[in-house]
């Protein structure tokens, strides 16, 4: 029995089916309210079972006895065809509405419905349903988000740089101080020439901060582009193995598929394939292809591990003749009813032929 959560009544024990419920119950001795319960247990049996107000033991006609299996098959009278029988667990309830079962909520053991048992299940699967739900809404949310505002700082970083070299060219003290012979102020108005000289400084020092926060900007902006660009990465590769290992279920072992994906990497590696071109491009077709040409290759050094074959040279196979000698000439029959003397010639014939 499987310990399940609810918001009301905390962790219960999903019920398997009515005996098992009974078992439970009949565990617990004394403290049930259902004392009948095994009478209770017993009828439901029996009228499951379409048995109800009979023994048994009781024998049935002959022909009940001839075909059990017919009768089994046959619906109950007053049930329309078709329709299902009622669930056993459902008639525990109806026999028992009372009935409670002692769970354990935080530590401490309380009595609940039997009847919340299957309600709370169902509560707490469909909260598990809408939080993951939510959980995945808002990942996405926040993936949304953060392209948003990656997007907004590269744009501010690009608007900044123009700003900040369109204020360096015109500038009126910086475009003055290009003019200014600053040893000749220096001598004769040196507090000009400090004044003048701190003007220009204070701007060089503003265009420095900007330039170092359009670093920043960018900084960022890449940083946040690699993250995503690693999701996107890790997702993939997630992809391509999930359908791997429905094509060859043995790479759910870890091991098998480590050693899978490193034998892949070097088969691409053997097509000239980079590791960062490996990395762009894999997924499960990539993967499919790779495996393919693995075969093939293990195929090939099968075959070269095989004894090579002697061929016999045409010219050198003697031709068999209709009788299954190696004479390439036409035989004459032997003369069944030729005289003796014939017949002794004939093999004569043949023996110098042979020779």
């Amino acid at each position: 029995m499987t310990d399940t959560a609810t918001p009301e009544t905390g962790p219960v024990d999903a019920p398997a089916s009515a005996e098992s419920i009974a078992a439970e119950l009949l565990a617990g001795g004394g403290e049930s309210p259902a004392d009948n319960l095994e009478e209770v247990t017993q009828e439901l049996v029996n009228e499951a079972e379409g048995t109800t107000g009979q023994s048994v033991e009781e024998p049935g006609t002959e022909d009940d006895a001839t075909e059990p299996a017919e009768d089994e098959a046959q619906p109950e009278e007053g049930t329309p065809e078709g329709a299902e029988e009622e669930d056993p667990f459902a008639k525990l309830l109806a026999a028992n509405p009372d009935l409670k079962v002692k769970i354990k909520v935080n530590g401490e053991t309380v009595e609940v419905p039997l009847s919340e048992l299957p309600n709370g299940y169902s509560r707490t699967e469909d909260y598990k349903a809408k939080t993951a739900a939510v959980a995945e809404a808002r990942r996405e949310a926040e993936a949304v988000k953060a392209n948003a505002e990656a997007q907004a700082k590269a744009e501010y970083a690009n608007q900044l740089e123009e700003a900040t070299n369109l204020f360096a060219q015109f500038d009126p003290v910086l475009s003055e101080a290009q003019r200014v012979d600053w040893e000749a102020l220096k001598r004769d108005n040196p507090a000009a020439y400090v004044q003048a000289q701190d003007a220009v400084n204070a701007r060089l020092t503003a265009i420095q901060q900007m330039n170092q926060h359009v670093a920043q900007l960018r900084e960022q902006t890449q940083q946040h582009q690699q993250s995503q660009l690693e999701q996107e990465r890790a997702q993939r590769f997630d992809k391509a193995a999930e359908e791997m290992v429905k094509l060859r279920p043995e790479l759910a072992d870890e091991a098998k598929f480590r050693a899978f994906a490193g034998e892949t990497v070097e088969v691409l590696k053997g097509y000239n394939f980079t590791s960062e071109e490996i990395v762009d491009v894999l997924d499960d077709r990539v993967l499919r292809l790779a495996d393919d040409a693995a075969k093939w290759r293990r195929h090939e050094a099968a075959q070269r591990s095989l004894p090579e074959k002697k061929v016999v040279p045409k010219s050198a196979v003697k031709p068999l003749t209709s009788d299954g000698s190696g004479s390439s000439q036409p035989r004459s029959r032997f003369p069944a009813n030729a005289p003796k003397e014939a017949q002794g010639n004939w093999i004569a014939q043949q023996i110098l032929s042979e020779g």
